[in-house]
């Protein structure tokens, strides 16, 4: 053992930094395996003799620098504690310490060094920095902008706990001059950070439904989400159509979310005339009992609206139209009529019936040169205008 001892001391005080190493850097994802590689590249003389190869840490984990791992040509050994999760890969004949981290975590991340000690040449030192990479937990989120001309959050898209921090933008297309995006990052104690790219915007009907893309890079993903844009109302409009079948009527509106239809009734009980499924309503029979107003109401978390529905005795909308348009023509042509006489283009007939009997009318012109007939006519007319009288 104090030999062991010995050549670590040795390690430490004699170590320098040399390019003969064949290393790099390593990079690992949380919780895969890591390669650190450490290979002496050139050949040792007849008169060297490796006689250890040593690993030193300063990781998150290990702030102070630890040994950690010796390899010997007879055997390696943990130091300062077992740790089960390197092992040696490379082969110590062939000037290799090259080691196998498993199971990854953030407290691995750091610089490890590898250390040949080399008699009697002393020792060679290479620093292999090992990066632990985080992939982040990403999503999209609804802001719920409620219907408004004020600059509001619209949506925002997370990259969370990531190592490195990851790019967070937005691709807006034809809302490009509509809305912009702010950035704030949050750094975690265990070395990850939390991006989110807020998108902000007023909510108009206008950019109601708008596709836009989530844009989150990293050294290892380079992922797109797209979104729907959702601006949130109450009902604005309520309407009711005819159904596609006979006497049957569906109530819509403009509302989002989706709004509740209910069709009711004022001070009516729910007659088994008729049938009410969500936004349709079908008259099974049209009876006295239906006449008057139905509501359509629709209901959603911001707000409700209604529409009303008269329903008339059945054929009383035809007959009364037949009717009113009769009445129209009669006093059309009274008029023309009159207005025709008055003018000189129209004489009324000789007679007119009274009673059932046709009374001859005349005008004083007619009278000219007949004074023997006129007695008669004179005094059958005088006995008819007192009886109107």
């Amino acid at each position: 053992m104090s030999y062991k001892l010995l050549l670590f001391v040795s390690a430490l005080v004699w170590t320098r930094d040399v390019q003969d190493f064949a290393g790099k850097s390593a990079t690992v994802e949380l919780g895969g395996t890591a390669i650190l590689p450490c290979k002496l590249t050139r050949e040792l003389t007849t008169d060297e003799i490796l006689e250890q190869i040593s690993w030193q840490r300063r990781t998150k984990g290990k702030p102070v620098t630890d040994n950690f791992f010796t390899i010997t040509k007879k055997e390696d050994n943990y130091v300062n504690g077992e740790d089960n999760r390197f092992q040696r890969i490379g082969i110590f004949a062939d000037n290799n310490g090259t080691l196998q981290l498993s199971n990854v975590n953030l407290q691995d991340d750091g610089t490890y060094s590898c250390i040949f000690s080399i008699y009697p040449s002393g020792t060679r030192k290479m620093d292999i920095p090992l990066h632990v990479l985080v992939t982040p937990e990403t999503s999209v989120n609804d802001a719920l902008p409620r219907l408004g001309e004020a600059e509001v959050p619209l949506a925002t898209c997370t990259a969370a706990s990531s190592k490195p921090p990851a790019k967070v933008a937005w691709n807006t297309g034809a809302l490009k001059d509509k809305v912009r995006a702010t950035n704030n990052s949050a750094l975690h104690d265990n070395g990850t950070t939390t991006t989110v790219s807020t998108l902000m915007g007023k909510p108009t009907k206008e950019i109601y439904r708008s596709q836009v893309q989530c844009v989150i890079s990293t050294e290892k993903l380079n992922q797109t989400i797209s979104f729907e844009i959702q601006i949130y109302y109450p009902p604005l409009e309520v309407n009711i159509t005819e159904g596609p079948m006979k006497d049957q009527f569906t109530c819509e509106a403009d509302a989002n979310p989706k709004a509740n239809i209910t069709w009711r009734r004022s001070n009516h009980h729910l007659l088994p005339s008729f049938i009410a499924e969500g936004a349709t309503l079908t008259f099974k029979s049209k009876t006295s009992d239906l006449i008057g107003p139905f509501q359509c109401e629709a209901i959603n978390r911001y707000g409700r609206k209604e529409s009303t529905l008269y329903l008339q005795a059945p054929g009383s909308c035809k007959g009364g139209w037949i009717a009113f348009s009769l009445l129209l023509g009669i006093v059309a042509i009274v008029v023309s009529v009159a207005a025709l006489y008055k003018h000189g283009f129209l004489k009324l007939p000789r007679f007119l019936m009274f009673g059932g009997e046709q009374v001859p009318t005349s005008s004083p012109a007619d009278y000219a040169g007949e004074d023997e007939a006129l007695p008669d006519h004179r005094e059958g007319a005088g006995r008819l205008g007192s009886a109107e009288v």
